[in-house]
């Protein structure tokens, strides 16, 4: 990671990072103590791909666009991952209401 960073910062001294890859926190730190940036140069997207992928998987499991599919994850990525069914929809119904139990299983476990 640090050989990417340092060749961004050589290319472009004006960029702004936005770190995606786990584990985050240390991640973003890396990129930080490479690039000598300030905070606000350096963008961590923590749950935004958790979230993107179980909507993903939520509309493979209702053969739907996941457009109208709002998904919640908190947490870090992998175990420690919590997702929040209760503040997921389908077009704005509760998941539990679009999906049944075993279902919403399924989505979870992937």
């Amino acid at each position: 990671m640090t050989k990417v960073v340092s060749e961004i910062k050589d290319y472009n001294k004006n960029a702004i990072y936005i770190v995606v890859s786990n584990p985050l926190d240390a991640m973003v730190y890396a990129c930080l103590k490479v690039t000598g940036l300030p905070r606000n140069r350096v963008i961590g997207m923590a749950g935004v791909l958790d979230s993107a992928r179980m909507a993903f998987f939520i509309s493979e499991e209702l053969g739907k666009n996941k457009c109208n599919i709002q998904a919640s994850v908190m947490g870090g990525h992998g175990n420690d991952m919590l997702p929040l069914v209760n503040y997921s929809s389908v077009d704005m119904k509760p998941l539990n209401e679009v999906l049944n139990e075993e279902q919403i299983a399924r989505v979870i476990d992937k």
